[in-house]
């Protein structure tokens, strides 16, 4: 904790230095911004022409608060990746996007499955949400997200993501942070966008896929769509060896995805249906699918100028885990749904003083559909089918005063085996023209999903509490550098682990006593009309590992995740349609353990030497006509292949990344007109 503390001194004491100026300088300008209502935080700029970098800084996040302001304002750690920084990249799909991210990291779950980490720490599992267009993505029997190859990157116009506890809003899977994924149509496109991606790897390809995304306005309606489909492949590894046998995974590492998201707005209402399956081959000899159906519906009614209802309702089926090509006892197919309805509430009081709050509940119910079952008994069985219940209720005050923006918010969950627990959240930020800080605090609390109480009966809810505080400034209209520290905590984390016992597969939950992180990010960014570079820099330690992910010969650093990791994002406009683009990931040693260790024997460690993952992407816009674009890369060109490595103790063998990739991409964007306020 001291660490922390003299990390979170070293900022404050350049906020001190930083201030008298700017506040000399904005003395005048900061009386009359009182008077500015929150709605209007986001025009505020240091120039009335603003520069290419502040229309992104100016763009409004909704993630954080379900209210738009600013990234510099808004009560978060925000990173933004933009629709230009994902197509000039290359990026080949989202794990390519959010490494780019300070912070954000990918490890091996079971057989090839990948997951993201946050700030070092495991959060595959029921701390990290994913929305797409405001959509929950997690499954809710293990609260799992899986990436690789799964979604469209062409189809996203911006991520966010934000970094610390969104349970205040969101609930508990949000407890570590939230990506949220905002597609072209979500955001209101009108024409249609296609592509077509290409990727060969030394020896087979490395992926081939279509996506098409399509909006457009009639009357007073908007409708969008966006569709995806693409098989690639996991790893190219010819020689991952598991229980002395060798696997060739250019034949066991396969993906197959499927999406499509339809979406019918107004001012007023919000209807949304997405569909998406996820398949991906294993070398045990079997295929997982993931397979999800969810309809959105809400409605906004503006009881007057100053205050609004939305009931929103959300039915979400989900058959996740699916063992496609397995016959054996071990067979797994439960398909878990689940109702939710809320009302929520928006009243703009004053304009400095504004106030979110809302009512959820939702139901819970798996049935088991393998042959054999896997529910046999236990809690809350009623007929082979597990049932729960959850009740929520959330407030957000949102308050401009000279000396800050203020955020007080909570939620009270009220689940129907775990009882009551409270969430809170309090923040305050601050921009003086070009500088900003943000002092944020928040609580999470995450009841155990569905299949974390069927393997363990006795477990129990996990509660994090993170400290936050981030100073930035905007040296330059083209030019800002924003760093943060922070301190993650959690009590009773819900920890997993996998391993063979007897010659059978064995999955099982437990609690720990605590595990967190403490740390600090940087990141720099430079945009001008022509060029861009981004740069990003994380760091952290372990605070109290949990046992099943720290390995205890390396002590600071949680398997699997690097506690160094420095990235760079960077494009230059040679000539009028020519774009050069290179990027590059450093991640630091990262240990694991021994999967050939005995069970009992935990201190053994292997040593995973730091990589670099280098890339070049060049794009020609408007070949011939205009809206026909076409790139060509080379991903990991010094064809690092890093290893994919589980961040807790199990008997799966670290695999390799696909090697060298060279991909080729044509697309064709078509505009119906041009639209300056787009459907939020």
């Amino acid at each position: 904790m001291y660490k922390f503390i003299s990390f979170s001194l070293f900022f404050c004491v350049l906020c001190l230095l930083f201030s008298p100026i700017l506040l000399a300088q904005n003395e005048e300008s900061d009386s009359l911004d009182i008077d500015l209502s929150l709605e209007m935080l986001g025009n505020l700029s240091a120039e009335e022409d603003p520069s290419a970098l502040q229309q992104v800084l100016n763009k409004k996040v909704t993630a954080a608060t379900k209210r738009p302001l600013p990234s510099r304002e808004t009560p978060n750690i925000v990173s933004i990746i933009t629709a230009e920084e994902l197509r000039k990249s290359g990026a080949r799909d989202l794990i390519d996007a959010l490494r780019l991210v300070p912070g954000l990291d990918f490890a091996q779950d079971v057989l090839l499955v990948t997951g993201v980490g946050v700030r070092g720490n495991w959060a595959h599992e029921g701390k990290m949400l994913m929305l797409i267009d405001g959509v929950e993505m997690n499954e809710i029997l293990y609260q799992t997200l899986q990436f690789g190859g799964r979604y469209s990157v062409h189809n996203i116009e911006r991520i966010e993501v934000i970094k610390g506890p969104g349970s205040a809003v969101y609930g508990g899977a949000a407890a570590y942070g939230v990506i949220n994924v905002i597609t072209k149509s979500g955001y209101g496109q009108e024409g249609i966008s296609a592509e077509i991606n290409y990727g060969q790897l030394q020896s087979v390809r490395g992926r081939q896929n279509v996506s098409l995304s399509a909006g457009k306005s009639i009357g007073k309606w908007y409708i969008g769509m966006n569709a995806f489909l693409n098989e690639a492949l996991r790893s190219d590894q010819t020689d991952l060896v598991s229980f002395g046998t060798t696997h060739d995974l250019r034949d066991n590492s396969g993906l197959n995805s499927s999406h499509l998201n339809l979406s019918v707005q107004s001012e007023e209402a919000d209807f949304k249906v997405i569909y998406d399956q996820y398949k991906m081959n294993t070398y045990a000899g079997f295929a997982y699918d993931f397979s999800t159906f969810i309809t959105d519906l809400k409605y906004k009614f503006h009881l007057n100028e100053n205050f609004f209802l939305t009931p929103h309702f959300v039915y979400s089926e989900y058959r996740p885990w699916t063992q496609v090509g397995r016959t054996d006892d071990g067979f797994f197919d439960i398909r878990a749904r689940r109702l939710r309805t809320s009302l929520v509430s928006g009243w703009s009081i004053s304009r400095n003083l504004n106030l979110t709050s809302g009512v959820e509940y939702f139901q819970d119910l798996a049935e088991d559909l393998a042959p054999e079952g896997q529910f046999s008994g236990g809690w809350q069985n009623v007929e082979g089918n597990y049932v729960y219940n959850n009740l929520a209720i959330y407030s957000q005050a949102l308050f401009k005063h000279w000396l800050a923006n203020f955020t007080l918010g909570a939620r009270y969950d009220f689940h129907d085996v775990y009882g009551g627990n409270f969430a809170p959240r309090v923040g305050a930020t601050k921009r003086i023209e070009d500088f900003h800080f943000k002092l944020l605090y928040g609580n999470a609390f995450r009841a155990p999903s569905i299949q974390n109480i069927h393997l363990a009966s006795d477990i129990r809810p996990e509660r994090s509490n993170v400290l936050e505080l981030e100073t930035g400034y905007q040296f330059t209209p083209k030019m800002l550098l924003v760093g943060n520290t922070f301190y993650m905590r959690t009590r009773d984390p819900i920890v997993y682990e996998f391993g063979i016992v007897d010659g059978n597969e064995v999955e099982r939950y437990s609690n720990e006593p605590l595990t967190g992180s403490w740390g600090f990010e940087l990141e720099y960014r430079y945009k001008a009309q022509k060029a861009y570079l981004n740069l990003g820099y994380s760091f952290y330690r372990s605070l109290a590992a949990a046992m099943l992910n720290q390995v205890p010969s390396h002590e600071g650093i949680f398997a699997g995740f690097p506690g160094h990791k420095l990235s760079l994002n960077s494009s230059l406009d040679i000539g009028k349609n020519l774009s050069l683009s290179p990027s590059a990931i450093f991640g630091s040693m990262r240990a694991i353990f021994n999967s050939a260790a005995a069970e009992e024997d935990r201190v053994q460690a292997e040593t995973l030497a730091p990589y670099l993952l280098a890339n070049l992407f060049i794009e020609y816009r408007n070949i011939l006509v205009d809206g026909l674009h076409a790139g060509v890369g080379v991903y990991d060109i010094f064809n690092q292949r890093p290893l994919m490595p589980s961040p807790y103790f199990t008997v799966d063998t670290p695999f390799r990344s696909i090697s060298r990739e060279f991909t080729f991409r044509l697309s064709y964007d078509f505009k119906f007109k041009s639209k300056e306020n787009s459907v939020e």
